[in-house]
């Protein structure tokens, strides 16, 4: 990585579902965003993705626990129907319907930002 420019930003470990790092690449201006996104695709295919496959294999995905119970407030505040058990994702989008979607993804997203200010969220 060194030798093209780019260089590897790590933002710490998913709080979604602990299964890996949250990565980033940054360049230098004169790299093209073809280019680190080339390089970005060969590092993890390298180093990391047979790495994380065999994380995930021996470990449920499971929300940080303060990042849940602050998914689950929003969602009761909403009026949304939790249970207090839920540990992941999955079990997010199984207690709520369609129509109450966004409302859990605002509630994801807005803790997320709340709890790790800049780092970057992705659910589901």
């Amino acid at each position: 990585m060194a030798e093209s420019s780019v260089e590897l930003v790590s933002y710490g470990w998913d709080p979604i579902d602990q299964q890996g790092p949250i990565l980033g690449y940054k360049a230098a201006k004169k790299v093209s965003e073809n280019k680190v996104f080339e390089v970005a695709r060969k590092c993890r295919a390298k180093h990391l993705n047979a790495m994380e496959a065999r994380f995930s294999a021996n470990n449920k995905a499971l929300m940080v626990p303060k990042l849940m119970v602050a998914v689950q407030e929003c969602l009761d505040g909403k009026g949304l129907p939790v249970t207090g058990r839920e540990k992941d994702s999955s079990d997010l989008l199984a207690v709520v319907s369609k129509d109450q979607l966004m409302d859990l993804l605002d509630c994801v997203h807005q803790n997320a930002n709340r709890l790790y200010p800049g780092l970057p969220i992705e659910f589901p």
